[in-house]
C-alpha cells in the first residue's frame, strides 16, 4: 500500500470497507468514478513513464514521481498530479495493487493491473443494470475519501483521455486508412517531433504516450496531427509498434530508430510469403558459402541480415530478404528446413528443393 505526504496535505491510509458499501454509493460516487476512470486510463497509457527497472511501478516508484516538485515543464507535472492524485486515493492504490491477485497486495504493479483497472472503472461508469466484461467484482474495493489535494495540485486528465474519449466518439482516425508503408513514412517525415530527447536518435514508447497525452517530453505542446499519429500507432497499430521495437536486433527495448522506420516501409513486409520464398532462392547464390554448392545454412541467412559478423558482401535486396524471413516470418524457417528432406529431419540448411517445395505450398496473399 502507498502511503505518502505532499506539504500540509494529512498521509493516506488503506481502509477497507464491505462490499455491501461498495455496492450502495458506486452509483451515487459517479462523478467521482468518472475522474478514477480517466485517472487509471492516463495511468496505464503512461505506464512506462512510471515503470522501475523491475518493469513494475512499485510504491517507491510512485512516491519518487508525486514527491518532486513542479517544474513548470506541462506534461511532467501532469504526470505529477497524476501520481499525486493516485495516491491521494486509497481505492485506486488497492485496485491497482491487488485485482490481478484475489485482493492480495503484493507492493507491484503491471502494465495489466493498470489494464485491468481501466476495465473496472469502465464498468463502474456503466448504468445501473449493465455490466461489462471485467473479473474485478468489487469485493475488495475500499471506501470513497474526501481527501483533495489544494487546487494547485489537482491533477487533471491528461490531454490524451480527453481527446481519446472525443476520438472514440466520433470515429476520428484521419491516418486509419493509411497502410503500414504510408505510416510509416508520416512517422518517419516527422521523426524529430516524436525523438525521445533522453535517447537521441530514438523514438520510444514513452516520447509517444508523452506526445499523445498532449505534450512532447521536453514540456512543448504537440500538434493535433503529432497527437492523432501517436494516438494511432499506440491505439491502433500495436503490431506495427513491436515489428518496429524488434527492429534489426530482433530485441524488445521499447524503442525504435529511423533505419527500423525504413525497413518497415519497403515492400518486403507487404511481401506474400511464396513471394518472398522465391527472392531468397533469387539470391541464393550470395547466400551460400561455396558457389555451387547448392546449400545454404540459416547462419548465412544471419550474416546477410546483419544479425552476425561476415566478411562477405550481399546486395541490398539479399539483405532485405533474409532480415524479413529471419525477423518478421520465423514460422517460415522450419518449413524451409525440411520441405525437401525425406526424413525430413531439420539440419538449419537449405537447398533449391526446400525453396520449390515450400513456394509450391506457401501463400500467395500479400501480407497487411
Amino acid at each position: 500500500m502507498f502511503n505518502t505526504q505532499y506539504g500540509q496535505t494529512s498521509p493516506f491510509h488503506f481502509n477497507r470497507s464491505p462490499a455491501s458499501d461498495v455496492r450502495q454509493v458506486s452509483w451515487e460516487a459517479q462523478s467521482h468514478t468518472h475522474t478514477r476512470a480517466r485517472a487509471a486510463r492516463d495511468f496505464s497509457n503512461n505506464f512506462s513513464y512510471f515503470q522501475g527497472p523491475t518493469g513494475f511501478v512499485t510504491p517507491a516508484d510512485m512516491e519518487h514521481f508525486a514527491n518532486r516538485p513542479l517544474t513548470g515543464n506541462p506534461f511532467h507535472d501532469q504526470m505529477t498530479m497524476l501520481a499525486r492524485f493516485i495516491l491521494s486515493d486509497t481505492e485506486m492504490q488497492h485496485l491497482l495493487d491487488a485485482i490481478n491477485h484475489n485482493g492480495q497486495e503484493d507492493g507491484l504493479i503491471s502494465q495489466g493491473d493498470a489494464d485491468e483497472v481501466v476495465a473496472y472503472y469502465a464498468q463502474q461508469e456503466s448504468p445501473p443494470g449493465r455490466e461489462l466484461p471485467g473479473r474485478y467484482n468489487g469485493n475488495f474495493q475500499s471506501q470513497r475519501l474526501n481527501n483533495q489535494f489544494a487546487p494547485q495540485d489537482n491533477w487533471q486528465p491528461v490531454g490524451a483521455s480527453q481527446r481519446g474519449d472525443a476520438v472514440q466518439a466520433s470515429g476520428h482516425r484521419p491516418y486509419a486508412n493509411d497502410t503500414k508503408e504510408e505510416f510509416c513514412e508520416r512517422v518517419l517525415a516527422r521523426f524529430s517531433s516524436f525523438e525521445d530527447p533522453n535517447t537521441p536518435g530514438l523514438i520510444t514508447d514513452r516520447s509517444l504516450n508523452a506526445v499523445a497525452s498532449g505534450y512532447h517530453l521536453n514540456g512543448q505542446p504537440a500538434t493535433q496531427a503529432e497527437i492523432d499519429i501517436a494516438t494511432e500507432m499506440l491505439e491502433r497499430r500495436a503490431k506495427l509498434f513491436k515489428t518496429l521495437d524488434k527492429g534489426r536486433s530482433g530485441e524488445l527495448n521499447g524503442a525504435f530508430s529511423r533505419q527500423d522506420l525504413g525497413d518497415v516501409s519497403d515492400e518486403y513486409q507487404s511481401m506474400s510469403d511464396k513471394a518472398l520464398i522465391l527472392k531468397i532462392k533469387a539470391n541464393f547464390e550470395q547466400y551460400t558459402k561455396t558457389p555451387g554448392a547448392g546449400l545454404a545454412s540459416f547462419d548465412d541467412l544471419q550474416e546477410a541480415a546483419g544479425l552476425k559478423p561476415t566478411t562477405r558482401c550481399f546486395s541490398a535486396e539479399a539483405v532485405a530478404a533474409a532480415r524479413e524471413l529471419l525477423l518478421h516470418r520465423p514460422e517460415l524457417l522450419r518449413p524451409l528446413d525440411i520441405a525437401g528432406d525425406n526424413d525430413r529431419n531439420p539440419d538449419g540448411k537449405f537447398g533449391h528443393g526446400d525453396m520449390d517445395n515450400l513456394a509450391a505450398t506457401s501463400s500467395d496473399a500479400p501480407r497487411c
